[in-house]
């Protein structure tokens, strides 16, 4: 999203508009929240800078958007109040692998990323240039198709499927329907991939880096790696210590307390 360049409160009241065409209802009804994708240190306050020195630093702010309905959130804070826990925090998967890529980013400003979330409902493939998400591939289902054709084969419920996956009871990640699924999978991965390295010709794109609950199924990890013409690496290789323990498996997690950091 782009729009003029303007103060934190002016954006307060001006965001909300901006999701005139794809909200319904009124927009008192949604929450409106956004990260600043260019680097622009001044637009909390006008008097830290006088407009015309502003516009000359940056004629637009960059935003990564989003809106989220008042009762979608307050089911969220019922659920976790029942659970004896209260809701600090929300951001959409997109935001917090945002914030993970500016933090790392501080290395190196111009490069491109691609994260591959091989989640259990869904697989989301984030891409982002210079930095800054760019675009993204969602497929689904996601890793429950596993569990699922697991499930028809042996003849099981679904429970006892999605243990035998977790563990590769007997190499059951090896067979030949499992294979099949990671080949769908690698090909819609390469189907964006290439997509975004087409319409960015100059992109430095080199590497797909992985995590998520699929991250330790080897069998589609070896897919990855012999059809993506990229190097396949963990997450968490861009991350040290106590960070990167907890990258591999909830990364956006991880994503949120940055976020929450840099407030």
């Amino acid at each position: 999203l782009t729009m003029p360049i303007m103060t934190v409160q002016q954006l307060k009241i001006n965001l909300p508009f901006e999701f005139h065409d794809f909200v319904s209802g009124e927009k008192e009804e949604y929450f409106y929240d956004y990260i600043v994708l260019n680097d622009l240190e001044d637009v909390e306050s006008e008097e830290k800078m006088e407009m015309e020195e502003r516009e000359q630093e940056a004629k637009e702010l960059e935003l990564l958007a989003c809106a989220a309905s008042k009762d979608f959130m307050q089911n969220y804070k019922d659920m976790f109040r029942k659970c004896g826990l209260k809701l600090v925090m929300a951001l959409p998967e997109i935001a917090a692998y945002q914030s993970m890529i500016f933090r790392w980013r501080t290395y190196d400003k111009e490069k491109d990323y691609a994260i591959l979330d091989l989640g259990h409902e869904h697989i989301h493939l984030y891409l982002f240039l210079n930095g800054k998400y760019e675009t993204g591939r969602s497929i689904e289902p996601g890793l429950i198709e596993i569990t699922s054709k697991i499930s028809q084969f042996l003849e099981i419920d679904e429970r006892e499927a999605e243990e035998r996956k977790q563990t590769n009871k007997n190499g059951i990640l090896n067979s030949e329907f499992c294979q099949e699924i990671y080949g769908d999978i690698t090909l819609e991965i390469m189907r964006a991939i290439n997509f975004f390295t087409f319409n960015y010709q100059k992109n430095t794109l080199d590497t797909l880096y992985y995590c998520g609950g699929g991250a330790k199924i080897q069998p589609l990890i070896d897919a990855l790696k012999n059809t993506i013409p990229l190097q396949i690496r963990p997450f968490s290789d861009l991350f040290q210590g106590e960070e990167a323990k907890f990258v591999l498996q909830g990364a956006p997690v991880v994503g949120i307390r940055y976020n929450k950091e840099e407030e």
